[in-house]
This record gives C-alpha cells, structure tokens and sequence, in this order.
C-alpha cells in the first residue's frame, strides 16, 4: 500500500487533500483514481470523478494513525469503484436486517418487494443507479400499471428511506428522492363513522356471522393484524380476556382488553386449536369484498379510501369524544409516537373546552 501526496502533506486535521492510492491485493494491483480527501461532520471522504466515498474506519477517533486511514481508505474506495456494481444486494440485505429490528415483519416485507420491483424493473446494479430520473420514471410505470397515488407516494417513502439508510452507511452522499416530485393525493377527509352507523354495520356483521367487523370495531385492529391473529392470542387478563397483537406495523407488541360485545362474538366463533388463525387466510380481493354488505348500509363507506381502516379510525375517535386520555387512546392503537394520535384525534375532542369557556 502506498501513499503519494499531490498538493499537501498528510496530517488529520487538514480539510482538503488530493492522494493518489495504489493497493497490492492478494497478488494483484489495484489502482485508485487520484481525487480529493475532505472532512466533514468527523468522517472522512473521498471525491473522485464527482462521486464521494466514506471513508472513516468504524469506531475510530480523528486521531487514528496515518497508516491506518490510508489503508481503510483504499480497501473502501477500491471495493466502491472496481466492484460498486455487484455491491447492491448486499445492502439491501443489511438495510432489511436493520428494518426488522424497528418495524413489524409484514412491514419490511412490503418494504424489501417494493426494492426487488424497483431494482428489477430499471436494472438498478448499484447504488449510484438510483438517480431522480430513475425514480421518477418507476413512480409514472406504477400509474401507467393502474397504481393509486397513495401507493406509488408510498413506494416512494420506502424508497427514500433506503436511500437514507446508504447515506448512513457511506455508499452515496445525498438523498435522490428528495429532488423528485410527490404524486399529488387526494385531499379528502378521513372516514369517522357516527355512533348510528356503526350500529348499522354491527347489526349487519352479526346477522351475517362477519365477526372480522367486530374485532375491528371493538379493537381497532389494522387489517394486517386481524390477518395475523392465532387463538393463542386470547388470553385471560387480570380483570378479563385480552388480545395480544404480537406482530405490528411498529414491531411493538400491545394488549386490546376484550370489550362485552367484543366477547360475545368470540363465543359465537368456532374456536380453533392456539395455533390455528381466528381468521381463515383470504385473497386482499376476498377481504374487501367482506365489507360490501356493510357498504350497503353505510354509504360513507363507499368513497375510494373506505374500507376495514374505517373501523380504526372511529374506534378511537369514539375513544376520543368519550373523554379517554389521548395517551390511552395511543395505546390501544398502537401509534409508536403520541403525536400521531393527537394530529389525527385531537380536532374530535373541540367540544371539550366548552365550558370552561362559558364562563368566561
């Protein structure tokens, strides 16, 4: 391994110089384009051919001998420019390892098919691949495919959020989803159904045996997690049944105590062995076509965004104008921030200022 300095000597703390890096591999020589080391935010990098490779060794301080920065330097930049073109899956195999560890499995699972779908579909080799332009022209083939704007934004996001995981690790120095434009999405109001709609639909999921509608009702279960639920996640609490959702859009397991109405649709349920799905495993076009006896009784339902998240929402916006803690509230839905519920929830509890404001 050799240094040779081309306009300035070494020394760790300058902020700008230009080596030449030359690396004898297992018999065979590797020559590193001559560019420039900068220092930024205590990481070093290097600039070659307008492209910047990180550079600082893991766990090492500023103060790291010269020899070692060079060599960590020359073994990260050779393996970036001789075999960046192999180096994508890899990365997206780390990034899914990372992802397990703070969103539920359901969840990184549609990230990682959103990835394979955008990498097989433009060819995308390496991370220096995943430009704007590509970008942009997956989320017009996902139209042109009959994709909504919600689910093209969302891929969008998933793609973003890979995008700063490589920032993280080094392999590119900025977001490319930042510099393209959102799908635009509709701005109409999330669906709230009323106490006397929710009793029409109730009274349509009892008289039919959809007991699904009452789990979502009564629990405010995402549809991913009515999906999931095994017999052995009905268990007997301190002061009743509880169900324990084990795998969640925020990999954090939370407890639903049972409600009366709740456990009496249990009981009109065949159980089946702990193991077994309270819910036997249907298509998304099966799931969907659940709810059209409720649709017909509650045309709310009908707009292009109703449909089993109807029944979440008004779970805890009823919570909400019952006077429930918005913390509580959090809870029972699972919301990893109490931001999220009180940006959604909080407008429904208006009135209850009312009248403390009356005496004024």
């Amino acid at each position: 391994m050799r240094l040779e300095a081309t306009g300035g000597h070494w020394a760790p703390n300058f902020s700008l110089l230009g080596y030449k890096i030359r690396l004898q591999s297992i018999g065979m020589p590797r020559t590193v384009p001559k560019g420039c080391l900068y220092l930024r935010r205590r990481r070093w990098w290097y600039k070659v051919h307008g492209r910047c490779y990180a550079c600082k060794p893991k766990g090492s301080r500023l103060a790291t001998t010269e020899r070692s920065v060079a060599l960590v330097i020359a073994r990260r930049i050779c393996e970036r420019v001789t075999n960046q073109r192999t180096r994508l899956q890899p990365l997206i195999e780390s990034f899914e390892r990372a992802e397990s560890l703070t969103s539920g499995k359901a969840h990184v699972q549609h990230k990682m098919k959103t990835l394979r779908a955008f990498t097989a579909a433009l060819r995308i080799q390496s991370p220096y691949d995943i430009t704007p332009a590509a970008i942009q022209d997956y989320m017009v083939r996902r139209r042109a495919d009959g994709r909504s704007n919600k689910t093209v934004s969302n891929e969008r996001g998933h793609i973003g959020r890979f995008c700063r995981f490589l920032i993280q690790q080094g392999d590119i120095d900025q977001n490319p989803v930042a510099r393209t434009s959102a799908p635009k999405l509709p701005t109409s109001e999330p669906i709230h159904l009323s106490r006397a709609e929710l009793g029409r639909a109730l009274r349509v999921a009892h008289q039919r045996g959809l007991w699904a509608v009452f789990f979502a009702a009564y629990g405010g279960f995402r549809l991913g997690e009515l999906k999931r639920l095994k017999w052995s996640d009905l268990r007997q609490g301190r002061d009743g049944s509880i169900l324990v959702v084990r795998e969640s859009k925020t990999n954090r397991p939370r407890s639903v105590p049972v409600s009366k109405r709740l456990a009496h649709a249990i009981k009109r349920m065949l159980a089946g062995t702990p193991e077994e799905l309270i819910f036997s495993s249907r298509s998304e076009h099966e799931w969907a076509r659940y709810l059209a006896p409720i649709k017909k009784v509650v045309p709310k339902m009908n707009r292009s965004r109703g449909g089993w998240h109807d029944f979440r929402r008004t779970f805890g916006s009823l919570l909400v104008q019952a006077g429930t803690p918005i913390y509580t509230v959090s809870k029972l839905l699972g919301h990893s921030q109490i931001s999220t519920t009180a940006k959604f929830y909080a407008h429904l509890d208006a009135e209850s200022g009312r009248a403390d404001i009356e005496k004024l």
